[in-house]
């Protein structure tokens, strides 16, 4: 037998009131949900709060309080535990409730017979399963209106003690405080007194610092004062001097920059050749810098670097493969498209060096 359909047809039958204080004394949470009051536990909500009940967790906590606190009250001499099965099964027919059976035995911690007697009934008279809740008052709430009563009157004594310590209290710390005050009034009025002769003191012979002090101020600006209008003067003079030494200065500066700018030989062109020209003469020219990719590398996954001025693909050197796999690069197709160029024929190639050369000796 399933203990958890054990366990769903006891919370399906227990009073509404009854499962909701289960609930609330086993602090058990319902994910996404708050649970206000006991009507909260049916309707659409009623899967809901079944399927969080029966998690193995929360049923160890429910049978743990059942057994603890024995919150249901039956009216019974004997118990249910040294009772045989189908004893038990005829009592239900009989004199008994079938869940007020189930939850004693839960009560005399002891779930496993309970579970046995669930089953029997299951399998001999499954009609038994289909009836209501507890007879007459929930056993539950007979208790719990009991306890209440109990904690009521133990509260309203409880109330009147603390009212009349807190009044002996009270009498005890105002003798004392009258008492307290009574000695520690003249005192308190003398230090008063101290203290505002004591200020007054003190705001005098501070008026008197600050006077003297501002005194010696005013004369100390007007001397600071007119040395700054003497230095301000000097400062316009000198500030003058340096502006006419600087504009000298720029102007020697540009005529040096000038010559030395028609002395400056521009950099070389740094040149990836993809494909290998087969032409010492023209990669060794001094005019450029050449760095030659091979046909035989593997063009698809070769990374290309950036920090070339110029990218020259010869077309007339790679072969139909090597094109092909130049284009899937991913690398090569993030490169700024102008600086990179297709050569054809060894003639162009070669026109192009002489035109930058002829660019660079114009410059």
């Amino acid at each position: 037998m399933n203990a958890k359909e054990f366990w769903s047809w006891i919370f399906s039958h227990l009073e509404v009131n009854d499962l909701y204080s289960i609930i609330k004394e086993t602090e058990i949470v319902f994910k996404g949900f708050r649970l206000n009051s006991a009507t909260d536990l049916g309707g659409n909500n009623k899967k809901l709060f079944q399927s969080t009940l029966l998690q193995r967790q929360n049923i160890s906590k429910i049978k743990l309080y059942i057994v603890k606190e024995k919150p249901f009250s039956f009216n019974k001499s004997d118990t249910y535990k040294d009772k045989e099965i189908n004893e038990l099964y005829t009592m239900c027919l009989t004199s008994s409730n079938l869940l007020e059976v189930l939850l004693s035995l839960i009560q005399e911690n002891d779930e496993k017979k309970a579970i046995q007697v669930y089953a029997y009934v299951k399998q001999e008279n499954f009609n038994l399963l289909k009836e209501k809740g507890l007879q007459n008052k929930s056993a539950m709430q007979e208790v719990r209106d009991n306890s209440s009563i109990e904690k009521n009157e133990k509260k309203k004594d409880d109330v009147k003690l603390s009212k009349l310590e807190g009044k002996i209290s009270n009498l005890k710390e105002e003798v004392e405080k009258r008492d307290k005050n009574h000695k520690e009034a003249i005192q308190i009025k003398d230090e008063q007194y101290s203290k505002l002769l004591n200020r007054y003191n003190e705001k005098n012979k501070l008026y008197t610092e600050l006077l003297k002090i501002s005194r010696i101020a005013e004369e100390e600006f007007k001397k600071e004062k007119k040395k700054w209008e003497q230095d301000e003067t000097n400062l316009h003079k000198q500030i003058k001097q340096k502006d006419l030494q600087i504009l000298k200065l720029v102007e020697e500066l540009q005529i040096n920059s000038l010559t030395k700018q028609s002395k400056v030989k521009l950099s070389k062109k740094k040149i990836l050749l993809v494909g290998n020209p087969m032409n010492n003469r023209l990669c060794r020219d001094e005019n450029f810098d050449f760095d030659i990719l091979e046909d035989g590398i593997d063009m698809e996954y070769y990374h290309f670097k950036e920090d070339y001025d110029a990218y020259w693909v010869l077309s007339y050197i790679l072969n139909n493969k090597s094109r092909t796999l130049l284009q899937k690069n991913m690398s090569f197709n993030k490169l700024d498209s102008k600086k990179v160029m297709y050569f054809y024929d060894f003639l162009t190639l070669k026109n192009k060096v002489e035109a930058l050369k002829r660019d660079e000796v114009r410059v």
